[in-house]
């Protein structure tokens, strides 16, 4: 069972990102293309042939592309497609998670936080990530119909049907 650490003060954010961009997995290439925002928010789900897959684009900036699901406790599944990159290629520490061809994992206005960061490495390496209100919130996850938003946070915590886990869609 994978359970989410919240960042180890002693393990760099640095290091982290050294372990997403060195997963073990397929290259997309995507030289020459761009999105309209001039940005790698193009990517779709027919543009991958695996679930994770990652590349660099033309300005050298590091992205990955996911398919996970968000399961709750009645094994109903919501899908996500998400693009995690690198914001600046003068920037090697924002991070944002973007798309337009599938809920994203969570919101990263202003740059993704390290809790953010780790909670993808987890995701990745572990397959699956279990869940409570107080992860779902720290880390700003979509969660299905339940987006990250104030108003769900004034509801009862008995009353919220929450994901009991985040885990990789299998190929």
């Amino acid at each position: 069972m994978a359970v989410l650490s919240m960042v180890d003060k002693n393990e760099s954010t640095d290091s982290i990102l050294n372990d997403i961009f060195n997963y073990k997995c397929d290259k997309l290439d995507i030289t020459g293309k761009f999105g309209f925002t001039g940005y790698i928010d193009f990517i779709k789900k027919s543009d991958v042939t695996k679930n994770i897959m990652k590349g660099i684009d033309d300005h050298g900036r590091n992205f990955i592309v996911v398919s996970a699901e968000f399961v709750d406790v009645d094994e109903k599944k919501t899908p996500l497609f998400f693009t995690f990159f690198q914001r600046y290629s003068d920037n090697e520490k924002l991070y944002h998670c973007c798309g337009h061809d599938g809920q994203l994992l969570f919101w990263t206005d202003g740059g993704s936080s390290p809790g953010q960061i780790k909670f993808l490495r987890d995701l990745l390496y572990n397959g699956r990530v279990y869940l409570n209100s107080q992860i779902i919130s720290e880390m700003r996850l979509t969660c299905g119909d339940l987006k990250y938003d104030k108003k769900y946070n004034q509801l009862p915590e008995d009353k919220i049907k929450w994901p009991q886990y985040v885990q990789i869609q299998m190929d």
